[in-house]
């Protein structure tokens, strides 16, 4: 679409991003380049529009209508169907559906119209009761069309929620303004308007952008042919013979009840359009229908394709993120998979303390993050008040859940003892996966998968888990024959050559050039079985009692970066000073950019008091688990946490009314329960 911009209409259009307003909401966003002007009054600009599919994705709203769960349990039992339990359960998700978007539109939809009209008719009371005395009929009908403006109300707020998804809002601001306004911050926030290919070619079309994106992740998940290796002479640890029985056992609703209420009922949905809170809300309408798709899963182990498919949406890591590597790819998969998943997870998590070495620290029952940073931080200090000389080596994996080779997962699963029959529920959670990628709103392109784990799966966190720790064997077979030193930490002077959080994962490694060779090697090796590679580029070295010549030697050894303390483990820093100020930074920073998120201008000062207990006291607690601020730094956060609930609307402001000590104290005192860090 072309359009002329007059010059003197600039104050109407900025140059960037126009309102979808000035089109129509069926527009997510516009894209907007002045063309070069010649010989004329008048600036000319090619305006393109970005057409977002309606995918009729399930509104929450829908819930607080008193006869949803009548309607919806008419549509489920009215559907027929035959063939894998799997695929008719589908079916009827989409019968149910295409019932909704008509329901919708007939009795719950016209939410804006339905409330001008009935604002209209109290106004028009409101106005005859200024005249006079006010009829009880009247009186009564007011009554009631307020009751039904509450209910609206209540929807609406229900519905720009969802689309915002804020996590915090629990008391004091069910706020649709504020909701529309992050969700629409959020959505452009989230619009790629530029992409830098591999050639440093700035895209800026729709068409170049999507084409882009999908020969990105053709690439990422094709698994190139290669050998399937096996890894042979390493202690493996399996799990007993009783807990692999207990794996295969038959699923118990009960079991399947419990996974569907542990699961976030508001989380975006997948392609098939519903969010878990319908599954919750209605579970005993299809309790039996699910019950029958776990029963034929269990003998079969195959999982449709339907229920497999998975959007990939892209969230931007940081600001003016314009290479496809600066998105984080997120998966948005099926609720019936899902559901899947999490019962299948929650038995993995039962027993992976069996055969997941202590090294590692994540994604196992009675193991804690801080237990890691602790750890971590107790050998650095220790091995700096030694005077012994040391390297620390922080690895990065590239792409660390996209490229995991299945066939190597498989092969990890049967040498830590598990059946075939789990092998095979395993194989069938991978091998149908098919996924479509999210390009500012629109579905583009299905895609067959040939290996990684999803992040947004409940079983991808696991099975990383189960094979990140072959890396931790295989260090540790080399600890074994003398060829890593590590650490040497304690009164009894143990060992310790690396620590694991999941993909998180640091060496430690005395300065001989032989030994970092051998960690070189053992990293290049695990990396070519499993398809974990490090990415050397973004991987850090850093010295303890070294000089910097030779570390910069040693760093040049690994193709990696020489680096200075402290580094930042698991969100906390490591080898830092905590009585100096810089220590404390990453806390201030993530405060103020939380700050300059939000939304303050449509916030109540009840919704800036749940912020201040759900979000601003929190963030510092992390650190202060292990540290101890220093009074300076607790002055400056309560400076913030202050300023922040006694700010006014917009640019004004507003006076400190109360003394923050009384703003501290326990609500049964007649404080607000603001948390002190002093």
């Amino acid at each position: 679409m072309i359009g002329i911009k007059n010059l003197s209409s600039q104050m109407l259009f900025k140059k960037g991003s126009l309102s979808y307003r000035v089109f129509g909401a069926d527009y997510g966003h516009f894209n907007d380049r002045e063309l070069n002007v010649v010989e004329t009054f008048f600036s000319p600009m090619l305006v393109q529009s970005v057409r977002r599919d309606k995918n009729n994705r399930f509104e929450n709203m829908w819930l607080q209508h008193h006869n949803f769960k009548e309607s919806f349990s008419s549509w489920w039992r009215e559907f027929e169907g035959n063939g894998w339990e799997g695929r008719k359960f589908m079916r009827k998700l989409q019968f149910v559906k295409a019932k909704l978007k008509d329901w919708n539109k007939n009795t719950f939809g016209m939410l804006k119209e339905r409330k001008k009209t009935i604002l209209d008719e109290i106004a028009n009371i409101d106005a005859i009761e200024q005249e006079g005395a006010l009829s009880s009929d009247l009186a009564a009908q007011r009554a009631i069309r307020k009751g039904e403006l509450e209910e609206l109300i209540l929807r609406e707020e229900i519905h720009w929620k969802q689309k915002a998804k804020i996590k915090w809002v629990k008391e004091g601001d069910c706020n649709s303004k504020l909701f529309h306004k992050v969700a629409n911050g959020r959505r452009n926030k989230n619009f790629i308007k530029l992409l830098e290919n591999e050639r440093g070619l700035v895209l800026d079309s729709s068409e170049s952008i999507t084409k882009e994106i999908l020969l990105y992740f053709k690439k990422l998940y094709l698994c190139p042919p290669s050998e399937s290796w096996r890894v042979e002479g390493i202690d493996w640890s399996p799990i007993s013979v009783e807990s692999a029985s207990r794996l295969d056992s038959p699923f118990a609703e009960a079991e399947i009840f419990n996974a569907i209420f542990q699961l976030d009922r508001d989380k975006a949905p997948g392609p098939d359009g519903f969010t878990i809170a319908v599954f919750q809300d209605c579970w005993d309408v299809i309790k039996e229908d699910l019950v029958r798709v776990f029963a034929e899963f269990h003998n079969s182990g195959i999982i449709n394709q339907n229920t497999n498919a998975f959007f990939i949406v892209l969230l931007p890591k940081k600001r003016q993120s314009k290479k496809i590597s600066d998105f984080r790819p997120i998966s948005l998969i099926t609720c019936l998979y899902k559901i899947i998943a999490k019962v299948l997870s929650g038995r993995l998590r039962g027993v992976l303390q069996e055969t997941i070495h202590s090294t590692q620290g994540a994604f196992v029952q009675g193991r804690q993050i801080l237990d890691a940073v602790l750890i971590a931080n107790e050998i650095v200090d220790e091995k700096k008040r030694s005077g012994e000389e040391g390297v620390v080596f922080k690895i990065d994996f590239e792409k660390a859940y996209d490229h995991v080779k299945w066939d190597f997962l498989d092969h990890v699963l049967e040498k830590k003892g598990f059946s075939s029959k789990w092998r095979s529920w395993m194989r069938g959670c991978l091998s149908s996966v098919s996924y479509a990628i999210l390009v500012n709103g629109n579905a583009k392109g299905w895609v067959k998968a040939a290996r990684g784990l999803r992040q947004g799966d409940p079983l991808s966190p696991f099975l990383f888990t189960i094979v990140a720790d072959v890396l931790s064997r295989m260090l540790l077979k080399a600890e074994e024959r003398n060829l890593l030193e590590g650490f040497r930490v304690g009164r009894n002077r143990c060992r310790v050559t690396h620590l694991q959080f999941a993909d998180d994962t640091i060496l430690f490694a005395s300065p001989r050039e032989e030994e970092l060779q051998t960690l070189k090697s053992l990293l290049l090796v695990f990396g070519q079985i499993s398809g974990l590679k490090v990415n050397l580029d973004k991987s850090n070295l850093f010295g303890i009692n070294l000089d910097q010549n030779h570390l910069s030697r040693l760093a040049l050894l690994l193709d990696c970066k020489a680096s200075d303390w402290p580094i930042l483990y698991l969100g906390l820093p490591l080898g830092g000073n905590p009585t100096a100020y810089g220590f404390w930074d990453p806390v201030i920073e993530r405060i103020s950019r939380r700050l300059d998120g939000w939304q303050k201008a449509y916030l109540s000062f009840g919704g800036r008091i749940t912020l201040l207990h759900s979000c601003l006291s929190h963030i510092p607690s992390y650190f202060l688990s292990l540290f101890k601020i220093p009074v300076s730094m607790a002055a400056k956060i309560k400076r913030l946490q202050r300023d922040f609930l006694w700010s006014g609307v917009g640019e004004g402001k507003r006076d400190h009314l109360v003394r923050w000590e009384a703003v501290c104290k326990p609500r049964i005192i007649g404080g607000l329960g603001i948390g002190r860090f002093l």
